[in-house]
């Protein structure tokens, strides 16, 4: 499985759920090689001459000598089957068979003694037992003993091997997953860490699997907010930059204005042709402040709309966008501008591509690029000198290039560039690109959008 986050890629090659259980495996697997081991061992144990000697034979004289204690302070006689019986009972691992006089009176292995009884384990095979003289109230009788405490031994001895093993089990499971506990703590500690504001914190990735992910994911996510954080206070600067400058284009005009009006309100002029002539100054001074505060409100709404990713790549779709037929398009935008131009003495030289093309685009904020375009024309080129506007096309995307020599004489205040700025925003929302290149004496944009050919018509017949 293939994850990737950020710019890293991890190739998880691992799941913590079979790591868990291939864990689970070795430890099952190891518990039952140390429970055979131990079965075996017990086995052998039990088997061995010493633990007969030292272990089977000390216990089986103590329980004979418990059997004949048992007898005599009870005051049993041979054929006290019921009394021999609850003895019996207290001993699970004992059989023994009483014989007086040549005749059983008693066999444990049936819970006492009756004629009708047909088979017997104490008489099947007697030289299996031991043979003891135990003395009872009608006299001295011959007590065959078998004692299984070798069973008991190995009862025992298997519990505690089944027990060792679990916990071994438990250990090697501990043991294998500690590294996974560790690592997931670690986590949690990065993760305050991060909480805490601390986004130059770099989270460690260990192993290939869903904590690794995990981990790198994080990273990710703690280089996005970095990089939104970045963003931010690009955007602050830049609109504390625009706000200044503008600013100070807007106090321009508004001083002259002020001085205006106060010549026309203290009638400092000789003749109404004087005071028409003031007139026109404040209406276009009120045009200058109108124009500036529109690509104001412009700038800040295609800034605000043009939600841009970490790469640069605008994430928003285009609003009402449809398709269009570009060279149509550019050439009615460009004809509507070029005529008014032309009236006041600017020149154009305009070409165009031999075939068509689609584009998808909103009209309106096209039609606001070009008027940005033509109104930067109308401001800062030299009429003098034509207007070079090429139209070209491929088969990924067409281009608009609008050329021009700058006029020598300045016709308003230093540009604060939002109309250049507003011309992008509006660009990127059209998933196109605008790109300026300029120096002393020449300006060129060019404005760049995705195309969607033609399909060509199908042959008839």
């Amino acid at each position: 499985m293939q994850k990737t986050a950020g710019k890293k890629t991890i190739f998880r090659i691992r799941n913590l759920y079979v790591e868990l259980m291939a864990a689970v495996a070795v430890a099952g697997i190891a518990m039952a090689a140390l429970c055979l081991l131990l079965f075996w061992g017990t086995n052998r144990f039990i088997a061995s001459a010493w633990a007969k000697q030292n272990i089977m034979q000390p216990k089986n004289v103590s329980t004979i000598a418990d059997f004949q204690e048992y007898v005599t302070q009870n005051g049993l006689a041979s054929t006290n089957a019921a009394q021999m019986d609850l003895w019996v009972r207290k001993h699970p691992y004992v059989v023994i068979g009483v014989q007086m006089n040549g005749s059983y009176t008693y066999d444990s292995s049936i819970y006492g003694y009756t004629n009708d009884i047909s088979v017997s384990f104490v008489r099947s095979d007697p030289s299996e037992f031991t043979i003891y003289h135990i003395n009872f109230t009608d006299g001295t009788a011959r007590v065959y003993y078998y004692g299984y405490f070798e069973d008991q031994m190995q009862t025992w001895m298997y519990r505690i091997a089944v027990m060792f093993s679990i916990l071994v089990m438990m250990i090697l499971l501990l043991l294998m997953i500690r590294k996974k506990i560790r690592y997931i703590h670690e986590l949690n500690d990065d993760i305050h860490i991060l909480e805490g504001g601390n986004l130059e914190f770099e989270v460690p990735i260990r192993g290939k699997d869903e904590l690794a992910s995990l981990a790198e994911s994080l990273n990710a996510m703690r280089r996005a907010l970095s990089q939104q954080m970045e963003n931010e206070r690009s955007a602050m600067q830049a609109n504390s930059k625009l706000v200044t400058a503008l600013s100070h284009d807007l106090r321009t005009p508004l001083t002259t204005q002020m001085g205006y009006l106060e010549i026309l309100k203290e009638h400092h002029y000789e003749n109404s042709e004087e005071r028409e002539h003031y007139l026109d100054k404040c209406l276009n001074t009120c045009n200058q402040i109108k124009l500036m505060s529109d690509r104001l409100f412009e700038y800040f709404l295609a800034s605000g709309a043009d939600r841009m990713t970490a790469d640069g790549e605008d994430t928003q779709e285009i609003a009402d966008a449809e398709d269009y037929d570009g060279l149509e398009v550019f050439m009615q935008l460009i004809t509507e501008h070029t005529l008014l131009m032309e009236g006041n003495g600017f020149h154009f030289d305009i070409k165009e591509p031999e075939k068509k093309f689609l584009i998808h685009v909103n009209m309106n904020e096209i039609c606001r690029v070009f008027n940005n375009i033509f109104s930067n024309l109308e401001k800062y080129a030299d009429p003098q000198s034509p207007v070079r506007i090429i139209i070209t096309q491929n088969e990924q995307q067409c281009s608009v290039s609008v050329e021009n020599h700058i006029a020598a004489q300045k016709k308003g205040n230093e540009s604060s560039k939002v109309g250049l700025e507003s011309i992008r925003g509006l660009m990127r929302r059209q998933h196109g690109s605008a790109e300026v290149n300029s120096d002393r004496e020449n300006f060129e944009i060019i404005i760049s959008f995705p195309v969607i050919l033609p399909q060509e018509e199908a042959p008839l017949g």
